[in-house]
């Protein structure tokens, strides 16, 4: 073979091979490192010194921190926003999108109902729940339903 072939066949394959090196690398995520927490001192099970065996000590764990607690007043103004939807059977029928959220009083209503007039009804009906501050009204109109 000529120098000139060998030359042109060697800049061809090592073009190639960078190409796969990049092209490789592009492919594959960034490594990701998950941290665990301080692991726990560990101490000799023998006091022998040519026969040392290590075994994790037991630190006992603090409990998790509960979580914070809704209050009483916004479950049962939940219960009865909920007891509303169900006992009328229109109503029933067209909040199966429709979740109602509960913050000090607040309520907010989210998903979808099929019409303007479906949204005005059940938001008509939730401001008039004892208990109920202000409802925040943010269904959307589903003319699919």
């Amino acid at each position: 073979m000529s120098l000139k072939i060998m030359r042109s066949l060697q800049l061809t394959c090592t073009a190639l091979s960078l190409g796969l090196i990049i092209g490789c690398a592009g492919t594959h995520p960034e490594p990701v490192a998950y941290y665990s927490g301080p692991t726990p001192p560990l101490t000799p099970t023998s006091d022998r010194p040519d026969v040392r065996v290590y075994s994790p000590t037991t630190v006992p764990e603090e409990p998790p921190p509960a979580p914070p607690r809704v209050a009483d007043p916004d479950i049962n103004l939940g219960m009865s926003v909920s007891q509303l939807l169900k006992e009328d059977p229109y109503l029933d029928s067209i909040s199966g999108n429709v979740e109602a959220r509960i913050i000090h009083g607040v309520v907010i209503l989210r998903g979808s109902v099929p019409s303007y007039d479906d949204r005005d009804r059940i938001y008509a009906r939730v401001v008039r729940v004892p208990g109920v501050v202000r409802v925040e009204n943010d269904l959307d109109i589903d003319l699919r339903l």
